[in-house]
């Protein structure tokens, strides 16, 4: 995404004692070509100090939760208020052309080489009301073992349990082809939090981000 992680040995004084410089003189000016000013960074592991890295920058931190689930029998919502949910690469998502598509498109070009290669491996759905898509989840991440779920419903239709739809389907799909099912949110999305444990996920981790403007 836009964000770096920094991953390894924290006590390691030659990169620790040059990152926010190396950051300053060569990441910045690259970034800011971008028309990116904004510095997003968290570490692999706890020990990583991000306010002592950073000491000299004003900084805005957030912790983030992960949640996970292995349970084949996650919870099945039925669409509901008049929208139906639609399996990314079936035929009927190929098939039809949907209004608002590059919404989902958006979101799977983010994290995908090709579509292809996100029908291949990935699970997803979208939320499909009068003909418009209005949410969409699928698996934004993928490893040997765990695929990762990114969610997104349209705001005029939120609180309509759009999202609690799409995100039961989808970590079904994930649970019954022998994955467990990563969900990561902010601390401060509480509507998010409160949909990971209703879909029976349980919290495995908090870890911090900082940011800072460049």
């Amino acid at each position: 995404m836009n964000g770096f992680y920094l991953i390894g040995d924290e006590s390691n004084d030659d990169f620790t004692g040059k990152l926010d410089d190396f950051i300053t003189t060569s990441i910045t000016p690259k970034m800011k070509e971008l028309g990116m000013n904004e510095f997003e960074v968290s570490g692999h592991h706890d020990k990583w100090n991000l306010h002592s890295l950073f000491a000299s920058r004003e900084l805005n931190p957030w912790d983030q939760m992960v949640y996970v689930s292995s349970d084949s029998e996650s919870h099945n919502e039925e669409p509901s208020n008049g929208f139906q949910a639609v399996k990314l690469g079936s035929q009927e998502w190929r098939s039809q052309e949907f209004l608002n598509s590059e919404f989902v498109y958006a979101h799977i070009n983010q994290f995908w080489e090709t579509h292809e290669d996100f029908y291949e491996k990935g699970y997803g759905y979208v939320a499909i009301k009068d003909f418009e898509i209005i949410g969409v989840c699928y698996s934004s991440f993928v490893t040997k073992k765990v695929h990762a779920i990114g969610i997104e419903t349209l705001p005029q239709h939120h609180k309509r349990g759009v999202g609690t739809c799409l995100a039961s389907l989808v970590a079904k799909d994930i649970a019954q082809n022998g994955y467990s099912s990563y969900w990561d949110c902010s601390q401060s999305n509480e509507a998010s939090r409160k949909l990971a444990l209703r879909l029976g996920f349980r919290q495995f981790h908090l870890y911090q981000c900082v940011s800072f403007s460049l």
